[in-house]
Formats: structure tokens, C-alpha cells, sequence
């Protein structure tokens, strides 16, 4: 886990979440660190207690912390945090697999995440992999998992073997958007068409 890749995250979103699990005796179990569309854990690090020890963890200085919206949640259990069930295993979720084709819109690259029927696929931000990239490079037990949360909207979490590392929400691509994408495989459907044709004429 790198946390200097957590405060680029935090800095860039202008918000800091921290998100504490307390066990049936009071005690701290876990604790996650993120923004609105993400959280990570911050399973062996140790666990700041007040907001000057956040900042001070996260190597952000007074002025940059005052530009950055600060909330904290006390959660009784895993399985709602902020409406996302970050429990490390459930039996609904969908592992999914990454898609061969990314899409890079604006400069972002988007990572391509399908259901095992290759029937729906989401999109994440790359960038948002970076606080755990680590793991995913280093571990052969990563994988992506699509949960629903309480308001049934789609989320992922990111997993080391049974360990839930991250939660991040899909992009939302709008249909201006998806039209686009659509106008492009045809171009390059046509296109094919087109040196398959040439290629012949040539022969």
C-alpha cells in the first residue's frame, strides 16, 4: 500500500474519508482511508486517531489539508460502510476479469472490468489502482470483484487472495459518450472492410 499514492487521490478529489470498524466489544478492527468514490485499507499501518495525525501520515502540510474536506464515519460492522459491504467475502459478488481493451478518455486510462458472461462491463480509473498497485504487481491472488450496494449502485472491491485491499466506484459513461465509442467500432469496421477490399485489388 503506498500512502503518498492515497494522498494524490485525496488531493486531486479535495476530500479525505476515514472510515472506522469497531468490533461487539468497542474495539477497533479495521480502519479505511479514501474519498466519496474510493476507500482503501489501511490494514497493517498504524492507525491515526485524530485529524492531525491523518495529515501527518499522509505527508500533506497544514495549508493543502485546509482545501480538503474532512469526514469520518464509526461503522458497527463491515458490512456497511458508507452502503458498500466491505466484508472480505460474500457470497453474491461476481468475480469478474479485466477486459483486453482499455479506454483512455481525456487523458485517464480506464481499466475494462467484465462479468464472467461478458455480458456487462464497467470501468475504473487506473489511477485510482495506484495506493495498491503494489499488491496487484507482487500477488498472484488479485481479483476484482462486483458487489451492489445498499442503493443497488455497482462497486468493486479489490482483493488479495480474501483480503478486501480496496473499493472503488465505476466511471459513469455518459450515452453522448457510448455513442461516440459506437461511431468508432464502426469506422473500423469499415476501415477493415475497406484493406481487405485494397488487399484484394492489389493481389
Amino acid at each position: 500500500m503506498k500512502i503518498a499514492a492515497i494522498a494524490k487521490v485525496i488531493k486531486d478529489r479535495g476530500s479525505c474519508h476515514i472510515v472506522r470498524i469497531h468490533g461487539a466489544e468497542d474495539t477497533e478492527t479495521s480502519m479505511f482511508i479514501g474519498t466519496g468514490s474510493e476507500l482503501y485499507s489501511l490494514e497493517g499501518f498504524p492507525k491515526p486517531w485524530t485529524e492531525a495525525e491523518i495529515m501527518t501520515m499522509l505527508g500533506m502540510q497544514k495549508k493543502q489539508w485546509e482545501d480538503v474536506i474532512y469526514k469520518e464515519y464509526l461503522c458497527d460492522t463491515a458490512e456497511d460502510v458508507c452502503g458498500m459491504n466491505l466484508e472480505d467475502a460474500l457470497q453474491n459478488e461476481i468475480e469478474c476479469r479485466k477486459s483486453s481493451i482499455n479506454l483512455c478518455i481525456g487523458g485517464a486510462l480506464l481499466m475494462g472490468l467484465m462479468t464472467p458472461d461478458e455480458k456487462t462491463i464497467d470501468f475504473i480509473p487506473v489511477s485510482k489502482l495506484a495506493p495498491v498497485m503494489d499488491e496487484i504487481k507482487k500477488s498472484d491472488y488479485i481479483n476484482y470483484c462486483l458487489r451492489r450496494a445498499k442503493n443497488g449502485s455497482r462497486y468493486y472491491v479489490v482483493r488479495d487472495g480474501m483480503m478486501v485491499r480496496a473499493a472503488i466506484l465505476p466511471i459513469t459513461l455518459s450515452e453522448g459518450l457510448v455513442k461516440g465509442m459506437q461511431n468508432i467500432v464502426n469506422m473500423t469496421r469499415n476501415t477493415v472492410q475497406s484493406c481487405k477490399t485494397e488487399d484484394k485489388e492489389a493481389e
